[in-house]
């Protein structure tokens, strides 16, 4: 007898798979952006500080955002 493949469900699958793999990448971007950007905060002259400090606040965010997602 023949059997039924579900396309749409591989599919779907397949997909979910890639999403997610793109988004463990993404993370590890994330992580990697958001340790050197805590590293030139502490080598950056005071008057450049309050703005790195703010790099790295949007950083955390998005990085936490991308977290919930996986």
């Amino acid at each position: 007898m023949g059997r039924v493949i579900r396309l749409k469900e591989l599919y779907q699958a397949r997909r979910r798979r890639t999403e997610k793999v793109s988004m463990e990448q993404c993370v590890e971007l994330l992580e990697w952006n958001l340790k050197r950007s805590l590293d030139q905060y502490f080598s950056s002259p005071p008057e450049e500080r309050s703005m790195r400090a703010t790099q790295i606040r949007k950083l955390s965010e998005i990085l936490e955002y991308a977290l919930r997602l996986l």
